[in-house]
């Protein structure tokens, strides 16, 4: 049986993934945790890879690149072979297609235990929504440059999160104006512009971070429901392991996971 791996594909997948587990220790738990769901529900239709190195040199967008004000030392760093989370092999209609999904799990404070097995999931606030959202649509950038490279035929951004600030709708805080606000994940956002860059040149101080980023497509940012672990501890899968003593406790939106899929497409005749 042939496999096209689309939208709908991934997101049939995070669903199942789900029900088992509804939460993750890290981003490198909730990488192979998906690999092995992917592998197990399409199993001979594919091979699969973690952490593969990838050509990430600039051939198509270089001077589209330096219009949008990219440092030479970005440009220097994309010279050298990059990885990339999951890289899939699958037996595609139109024969094999190489597949790249890149994630990202980002998280706030959260501490419960799995009744059934005693595990413990002991998660801290990484904070810096606006380094997240800057390494979210860098993700975007590098996997349209494997697919201009023809690394792969076809890529993923997963973003999966408990943390309020990123996934909020964007409407919500139409009147606020933050520093990476170019560079924002929030639900609903539509990106039409191609050259994301910091508000203000505080960015510049941002060592990796301070070169625009630049996006060939347009692409709409849509959240949606991953899992809610109050639900879970009211079923009686999950206890909360924080004390009514606790100087921190998590927030009720804290217990809610949601994520967001784009597929990376870039149109070739826009180089």
């Amino acid at each position: 049986m042939n496999v096209e791996f689309k939208e709908d594909k991934i997101r049939n997948v995070m669903r199942k993934l789900s029900e088992d587990r509804p939460i993750f220790h890290s981003e490198d738990d909730f990488k192979f945790s998906l690999a092995w769901k992917i592998k197990n529900e399409y199993k001979e239709n594919l091979e699969i890879r973690l952490e593969k190195n990838m050509d990430n040199v600039n051939r198509y967008l270089k001077d589209k690149k330096e219009e949008c004000n990219v440092s030479k030392q970005n440009n220097k760093q994309n010279n050298k072979n990059e990885k990339i989370d999951i890289f899939i092999i699958a037996n595609g209609i139109n024969g094999l297609e190489k597949i790249g999904i890149e994630l990202k799990y980002i998280t706030k404070k959260l501490e419960v235990k799995n009744i059934k097995n005693n595990e413990k999931f002991i998660l801290k606030t990484q904070g810096a929504e606006n380094n997240r959202s800057y390494d979210s649509w860098k993700d975007v950038e590098r996997l349209e440059n494997f697919i201009l490279n023809r690394e792969i035929d076809r890529g993923f951004t997963l973003w999966l999160t408990n943390d309020y600030l990123l996934y909020a709708d964007c409407k919500k805080d139409m009147n606020k104006e933050y520093q990476f606000d170019n560079f924002r994940i929030c639900n609903g956002r539509e990106l039409n512009e191609h050259c994301l860059k910091w508000i203000n040149t505080r960015g510049q101080e941002r060592k990796d971070r301070s070169d625009p980023i630049y996006i060939l497509e347009n692409y709409k940012i849509t959240w949606e429901n991953y899992s809610n672990i109050k639900l879970e501890i009211i079923k009686n899968n999950y206890r909360d392991l924080i004390k009514e003593t606790d100087k921190v406790k998590p927030k009720h939106l804290d217990y809610q996971f949601k994520f967001s899929i784009l597929e990376i497409q870039p149109n070739r005749t826009l180089i």
